[in-house]
């Protein structure tokens, strides 16, 4: 090779010279490459020449519609080396096949510029010296070298008195249409060069003076020693995937430059984009052969076969997959969010407040269990009506004590591994017994509040009053009432009036005989009946009798000091009349439950003790009429209502405390297996 020599006398001598490249592999080479990705090579060419500024300016023939005419990239850095041409320029791409080196290391995009520009030039500055390095798309791979004096060299390089200026001109209107716009040149050079600008603080990339920032990013930094050698680490979780590259650990010097890499074995798995950077004086002496036989003595030596890089990577590795976890369950709750806002997840709306809370969670907390085990589970339907359907069918497996069933039919839908199948048999376990935690919580605050009525009707009898004492604990239990009013909520004003206006006095002038109700037009004002405390409910329910329908409760409550006899029997058979003569409440499709609950019945009493008996096995316990009427009604006292929870309740809580027990207890196996993984 002729090499150029030095001095004032030879500063006007041109040399030319051919790289060891065709100008068929350039062009094969360059094929895919993007505008954008064509001076992306000459910006990573400053930086590998240890620039920290790095400006791209784009020049127009008209502004108003940006049709590039030139296009200038300035580094501050090294500059080239014109006096060695063939480790640069002549020596192209020699490396490539050996080891990974950063974009635009040794020069290997220099002759990109023949996909949007017909000419490069090269002002460069190496060592105080200056040169001008020429190329043409139609002569490639040959190229010219002019050394120059000072007052010759381009101005922003003079400026810099160091670096390089790469211009490239003579750019045809059918290449100027390629180029994109600035507002997408700083998008695509976010995503390119956003890792650099974040682990390099002090690097600066401008285009057209506006900076290059880096995409949305969550940044995780560590200091680890390790054999007495300290390494700064960057974990980058990106919101997109920065560059069409694997996700690798890069490891560089004490001067921030790049000396090896290797893969972080993630891989971009369910959208998470990890990029790991390292950074230590342990690799400024840093051997990257990986296949040599290490000796006795150098077992130590900064190299990838080294007992401190294996250290530096089980620790890069275990911090992660911490991250990707933490990623995952994050994914997981925003999926149950976006499936709730959907209306994948059902409400439950016939349910009482409180099981309706507790089965939602359930379901909810089922599904982050799955997508946590195997996040494609979901991910993988495009169609918003299967995971609508996916959902629901799960939650009916769930409620059905199959959980078992579950696991199998996931097992045999998902290609899952043997301890993706054991987390998310974990999971499911999990939520089965939070399940169970929650419905004893419910049950004990219910036990809670039996023991407290039951003290209230004991000790206050005589001071406690229907309103306002016992309305609000009525309304917020009608659970006591028996199993089939527990998913009765709190109703709608309309409901609740009407029947007020119907069955409650509102005046005591013109009272009205049942008899007198023939159509709906009579004044319901006039209506007189005597009642305490007055609640009535509406949902819709379901039996094989009648299918479909609303279920109308009505609840009379008398004072704990009041005794029931026939005068209260009478009252609801009133009550019964009432509503089967109104056309409002006429419906065929309509049911009443009608119940008068008192702390216990008069001793004196006949009737109603009669008609208990008469009607035993007819219906729900304490029916008095009506076991074939769509009207019935109900005599209830304290004491039966508090002994009836007293044996189902009790008896529920102790079978879950007892499966909680056993889902918490681990055998054998598993607690050795846990404690030797640990």
């Amino acid at each position: 090779m002729e090499v150029i020599e030095k001095g004032i006398e030879n500063m006007a001598k041109t040399i030319t010279r051919t790289a060891t490249i065709s100008n068929e592999s350039i062009t094969k080479r360059f094929k895919s490459h993007k505008p954008y990705e064509v001076v992306s090579e000459y910006v990573w060419n400053g930086i590998d020449a240890r620039a920290k500024e790095v400006n791209i300016k784009l020049y127009f023939y008209n502004d108003e519609i940006q049709t590039v005419d030139k296009i200038d990239i300035i580094d501050n850095g090294d500059g080239i080396d014109f006096q060695n041409p063939d480790k640069n320029f002549d020596n192209w791409d020699s490396s490539s096949k050996d080891s990974f080196d950063e974009k635009g290391s040794q020069g290997r995009g220099r002759f990109s510029f023949h996909k949007i520009a017909t000419q490069a030039t090269w002002y460069t500055c190496h060592h105080g010296e200056h040169a001008i390095i020429s190329a043409f798309s139609q002569e490639i791979p040959d190229y010219s070298i002019t050394p120059i004096a000072a007052h010759n060299q381009d101005s922003n390089v003079l400026k810099n008195m160091k670096g390089t200026c790469v211009s490239l001109t003579n750019i045809t209107k059918k290449q100027a249409e390629k180029i994109p716009r600035i507002e997408q040149l700083l998008k695509e050079f976010s995503l390119e060069f956003g890792w650099k600008l974040i682990i390099d603080n002090k690097l600066s990339i401008k285009v057209n003076s506006t900076d290059i920032k880096p995409p949305k990013h969550r940044l995780h930094t560590f200091d680890k020693e390790i054999d007495g050698h300290n390494f700064s680490i960057s974990l980058i979780i990106w919101d997109e995937k920065p560059n069409k590259e694997k996700s690798y650990n890069y490891y560089y010097n004490s001067e921030i430059s790049y000396v090896y890499n290797d893969l972080t074995g993630l891989n971009y798995k369910n959208g998470f984009y990890l990029s790991a950077y390292i950074t230590s004086s342990w690799f400024d002496n840093f051997n990257t052969s990986t296949n040599r036989t290490l000796s006795l003595y150098d077992d130590n030596e900064s190299s990838p076969n080294s007992e401190t890089f294996t250290k530096l990577k089980s620790f890069i590795k275990n911090e992660s997959r911490r991250l990707y976890n933490e990623f995952i369950i994050e994914q997981a709750d925003e999926l149950v969010e976006d499936f709730e806002n959907k209306g994948f997840i059902p409400t439950y709306k016939h349910e009482k407040e409180e099981e309706q809370r507790l089965r939602i969670e359930h379901t909810k907390n089922l599904i982050k269990s799955i997508h946590i085990a195997e996040p494609n589970t979901f991910n993988g339907l495009k169609s918003n009506q299967h995971k609508k359907i996916l959902v629901a069918l799960l939650d009916k497996i769930t409620v059905s004590n199959e959980n078992d069933s579950l696991l199998e039919v996931l097992e045999g839908v998902l290609d899952l591994t043997q301890e993706k199948l054991d987390t998310l048999a974990n999971q499911i376990k999990r939520t089965k017994l939070d399940h169970i935690i929650s419905t004893i919580e419910v049950l004990t605050k219910r036990s809670d509040t039996i023991e407290k009525l039951k003290y209230l009707f004991e000790m206050f009898s005589k001071d406690t009053k229907e309103t306002p004492d016992l309305q609000k604990i009525i309304e917020n239990n009608f659970w006591l009432f028996g199993a089939q009013y527990e998913i009765i909520g709190a109703e709608e004003d309309d409901f609740q009036k009407t029947s007020e206006k119907l069955l409650r006095t509102i005046t005591n002038k013109d009272q009205i005989e049942i008899e007198d109700l023939v159509n709906s037009n009579l004044s319901l004002e006039n209506i007189r009946c005597q009642t305490d405390l007055f609640l009535a409910r509406k949902m819709i329910t379901y039996t094989e009798e009648i299918g479909s329908h609303f279920k109308c409760t009505v609840i009379e409550i008398k004072r704990p000091s009041t005794v029931l006899n026939e005068k209260h029997l009478r009252q609801i058979e009133k009550y019964a009349a009432v509503i089967n003569k109104h056309t409002g409440f006429n419906d065929p499709d309509m049911t009443f439950d009608i119940i008068l609950v008192g702390c216990k019945i008069s001793t004196d009493d006949y009737i109603i003790k009669q008609r208990l008996k008469d009607n035993r096995g007819k219906g729900h316990k304490g029916l008095v009429f009506g076991a074939e009427s769509r009207i019935r009604g109900y005599v209830r006292t304290w004491a039966e209502i508090f002994n009836e929870f007293d044996i189902t309740h009790k008896h529920l809580i102790m079978q879950l405390r007892n499966q909680r027990v056993k889902i918490e207890s681990p055998t054998k196996d598993e607690l050795v297996s846990d404690l030797q993984n640990s």
